[in-house]
């Protein structure tokens, strides 16, 4: 009874389809027993097996092979046939899979690849089961990874660009030290203004333009430092990819690539360099502002003296200068900061600008005489600043 329900099993699972016998769990296995022989050809001679007359003697011609099978279940000169149960894994389910397809949504091509293949080399190795559709779909996961991982090699930097590009940083970054105003920058439209910028500055007075110059310089540094940054983890993330070694086995050529698209890398240095630019243009703008209105007051204050509106306003431009311009002052300050501060300057000039011109000095005259103390003297002049009791000049609103 056992043997011909086994033999029936066997019969249902050999008409079955491979994806059929996958889908219910059985495999087929033919192995050869401790004392079999095998044979050059397999003959599908289990039907006769459920009579022992028609298997002995017109099949095997003897009652020596019916015996020895009773006591050991092996045939001389044969293989046992074996209807196996298999537990088949979910692929998706693999530790290595899933991290295949995170890269692969992800657009990680590469590590998608490296990922699909170690879970291959873990199959051939450990012998997992799987089904054949599983296996099929890994084969063209791993092709289409391939495809898109080649692309993506074509558009990332080699390690060789990324090197070069740290070599030029490193020159630019010795000329900012030596103050050379002619700087390559890399980007050209940025590196033209910045030297004509730069070149400005130096032919311009220092009591009106040393902290705007000084801070223009150390954005130019910083600027550097962005670009070595942005190299440096570029470089730091390199890797090598061999296609001819994943895909047949055999090794070919090695790249070692970068995984930074240089167009992206330069848009996002372009982005960058173009908010230090536009920083270089105020302070360069708000300087020759600020010397202009000096000099326009000077101008204004010998075609009509006053009293007490010009004595007042020079105090306030010498502790001004001394503190922003003079040779004590915070040459850490931020340009952004100072670019604040000028502006607020700028302000204040042009309200005593406008008192000349609009033939208001002596009310204002009158109105500062009123003042008792210099702090209420100046803050009538300059409400954009802060004083001390004294009456000297502390720092700016900025609210």
């Amino acid at each position: 009874k056992e043997n011909a329900q086994d033999f029936q099993r066997y019969l249902s699972v050999k008409a079955m389809s491979q994806e059929e016998k996958e889908n219910a769990g059985f495999i087929l296995e033919k192995y050869q027993g401790q004392k079999n022989l095998v044979t050059k050809y397999i003959n599908d001679y289990f039907k006769y097996m459920m009579s022992s007359d028609w298997f002995l003697y017109k099949q095997i011609k003897g009652d020596l092979t019916y015996g020895i099978y009773a006591q050991n279940y092996t045939i001389p000169g044969g293989l046992n046939m074996v209807v196996q149960k298999v537990n088949y894994g979910k692929m998706e389910e693999d530790r290595e899979y899933k991290k295949g397809e995170e890269a692969f949504k992800s657009g990680s091509y590469i590590d998608a690849l490296e990922k699909y293949d170690e879970l291959r080399k873990k199959i051939r190795e450990f012998g997992y089961s799987y089904k054949t559709a599983d296996l099929k779909k890994l084969d063209q996961k791993i092709l289409i990874s391939s495809e898109k991982a080649d692309s993506l090699i074509r558009i990332y930097m080699t390690d060789d660009r990324a090197y070069s590009y740290r070599s030029s940083i490193r020159v630019i970054q010795k000329r900012i030290e030596e103050k050379h105003i002619d700087i390559n920058m890399l980007i050209d439209k940025i590196s033209l203004e910045t030297n004509q910028i730069t070149a400005a500055f130096e032919i311009q007075n220092n009591d009106y333009y040393r902290p705007y110059k000084i801070g223009v310089w150390k954005d130019i540094e910083k600027y550097m430092n962005f670009w070595e940054d942005e190299i440096d983890n570029c470089i730091r993330q390199r890797q090598k990819y061999n296609r001819d070694f994943i895909l047949t086995g055999e090794h070919g050529e090695v790249i070692v690539y970068c995984p930074c698209v240089e167009d992206s890398l330069i848009k996002r240095l372009r982005i960058k360099g173009e908010g230090y630019l536009e920083n270089f243009r105020n302070a360069l703008s708000l300087s020759q502002q600020f010397e202009s209105k000096v000099k326009q007051i000077e101008v204004l204050n010998r075609e009509k003296s006053t009293k007490l509106l010009y004595s007042t306003y020079a105090i306030f431009l010498e502790r001004f200068k001394l503190l922003y311009s003079g040779e004590n002052m915070n040459s850490q300050a931020l340009l952004e900061k100072n670019i604040q501060i000028l502006t607020k300057m700028n302000l204040s000039l042009d309200k005593v600008i406008t008192l000349y011109i609009s033939e208001t000095t002596r009310t204002m005259d009158k109105e500062l005489k009123k003042a008792y103390y210099l702090k209420e003297k100046n803050e009538l002049l300059f409400p954009f600043f802060v004083f001390d009791n004294d009456g000297k000049f502390r720092e700016i609103k900025f609210n």
